[in-house]
């Protein structure tokens, strides 16, 4: 690093102090342990207040200049043009061939060749709700891996397999759920987005065509709603395809939907590696530090993802007795949900998730308790969905729903004990909502750095192409080739007796007609 620093003029000697502390990623000071790879000691630098590892830095991320990746401990950095050309091989050392199509639509063999880049490769067991990385692997193989969970804080991709970048050069995010599941467990539908990583057949894909579908089509399938009716239709341990084309999917206007997906995108795309996908949201976040809008502390994502299943309750058209009876049992004590007591419960039931917290502490109850605030908005606004639902989001200076200070379950009909008839503390209990480097930028350096980012991760030519979609220009052609007319017609949306839209056989490759916004339908 000491020649990037002579190459842009930075005077390194004022920034070296000897007897520093190692950064911790929790406080912004003090010591950290290293329990797993995920996790690497500092050198003794002087420390701003930023992201980790930025805060290494003596200089604002945002002010090293593109085209320049800096390593994961921001101890490293390569030029993208410093990066070979290679023709990757299989285990046994020979050229990766695979079939492609070409212009006259015959598919023929060619061996793989390009940026010597290798993208991680996503398997089910690193997916957890509404998080792409939830756990790296260690080492090992099949049953015997040795998985390790990854903080939010600290969010990294450490996969078991790599593949290469010129295999899967697609960069659109997906909407990925993790295939084996069985009805009984916590969640039976575990679904994120993730930055457009190529995937097998335990994290399958279900595509949409653009960013706003698949963030809104990734709260639904993590809702409690969606859940309880997979899970009481599915009885085999995968969730295969024949199982989603006839689950119901909620359809919404365009204003509910910005609602809904902006819980998605602060609470699962809260890391660099999405940069590209925050710009398209800049004009909506522009006056604001994007890491401040990242649900990164157990408090806000607790909070978020309760805000995101109330909303997506309320889309489905549930009230509150519909969302108690799925949530039934929920609100037991910990001794009734942790002992002999369980086997009476509905084995169903979503009563394991957080079964080792008090019932105030649950997510199941919070989301009860922010369904609740919701249903309040929209009787207050005369039973209009829509105006109760930016009314509820609009709250606390635009952050919408917070954690209550104190809950007395009995207010809301729950709880089982003494416990719920008095007022049990919840916010303080979760800890604070942001670390120190989330509020540390400016919204302008935030925002320099986001795009920067973005042009690291897509290249000069993809960011630009990023760049002339948001202005609505159409794309280029690669030199010498002509557009392809697609082969498929798009498959006609299918609903049910009630209106709701239905995967109706759309496989998960293909583009599939969800949460339509109703004001298009009516043109």
């Amino acid at each position: 690093m000491a020649e990037l620093w002579e190459q842009l003029g930075v005077d390194r000697a004022l920034w070296m102090v000897d007897g520093e502390e190692p950064y911790s990623p929790a406080t912004g000071h003090g010591s950290q342990s290293t329990t797993s790879n995920h996790q690497s000691p500092t050198t003794n630098h002087q420390l701003r207040c930023a992201q980790p590892p930025y805060a290494r830095l003596p200089i604002p991320r945002a002010d090293i200049p593109e085209g320049i990746i800096l390593s994961r401990e921001a101890t490293h950095y390569l030029h993208e043009d410093d990066i070979p050309e290679v023709t990757f091989t299989d285990a046994s050392g020979r050229p990766l061939k695979i079939k492609i199509e070409n212009d006259e639509g015959k598919k023929e063999e060619v061996e793989v060749r390009g940026p010597a880049v290798a993208l991680p490769f996503t398997q089910g067991v690193m997916l957890s709700k509404y998080d792409y990385s939830q756990k790296g692997w260690l080492s090992g193989t099949g049953l015997q891996a040795r998985w390790a969970p990854i903080e939010w804080h600290n969010k990294v991709i450490d996969p078991q397999f790599l593949m290469a970048a010129a295999v899967a050069p697609s960069r659109a995010p997906k909407s990925v759920h993790r295939r084996v599941a069985r009805n009984t467990d916590s969640r039976m539908m575990i679904s994120a987005v993730t930055p457009g990583l190529p995937s097998g057949d335990k994290a399958p894909v279900l595509r949409i065509s653009e960013v706003r579908g698949t963030l809104a089509l990734t709260s639904a399938l993590n809702s409690y709603a969606f859940d309880m009716v997979l899970r009481n239709r599915c009885g085999a341990t995968n969730i295969d395809l024949a199982s989603l084309n006839v689950m119901p999917l909620p359809k919404v206007s365009a204003a509910m939907k910005t609602s809904v997906l902006a819980t998605v995108l602060e609470g699962n795309l809260a890391n660099n590696v999405f940069s590209p996908e925050w710009v398209h949201f800049e004009k909506e976040y522009a006056d604001w530090t994007i890491r401040q809008r990242w649900r990164l502390t157990e408090a806000e994502r607790y909070r978020i993802q309760g805000i995101a299943d109330a909303l997506v309750a309320a889309l489905y058209g549930l009230a509150w007795e519909d969302l108690s009876a799925i949530l039934d049992g929920c609100d037991w004590p910990l001794d009734t949900v942790r002992g002999r007591a369980s086997a009476q419960l509905n084995p169903k039931g979503f009563w394991r998730v957080d079964k080792d917290k008090h019932p105030e502490h649950r997510h199941t109850v919070l989301t009860l308790v922010a369904f609740h605030d919701l249903q309040e908005k929209i009787a207050a606004c005369g039973g209009d969905v829509e105006k109760g639902i930016e009314a509820f989001c609009a709250q606390n200076d635009g952050e919408g729903w917070m954690l209550p200070e104190t809950l007395r379950l009995a207010d809301y009909g729950l709880g089982h004990d003494d416990r719920a008839k008095e007022h049990q503390p919840v916010r303080e209990c979760f800890g604070p909502r942001f670390y120190d480097w989330q509020l540390a930028q400016s919204p302008e350096e935030s925002w320099r750095e986001c795009h920067l980012h973005a042009r690291n991760l897509l290249g000069k030519e993809g960011y630009q192409a990023l760049l002339d979609e948001l202005e609505g220009k159409p794309p280029l052609a690669a030199p010498g080739n002509t557009p392809k007319t697609p082969r498929k017609t798009q498959k006609p949306e299918s609903r049910d007796a009630r209106g709701q839209l239905m995967l109706d056989g759309s496989g998960f490759n293909e583009d599939i007609p969800l949460l339509a916004d109703t004001e298009e339908e009516e043109d």
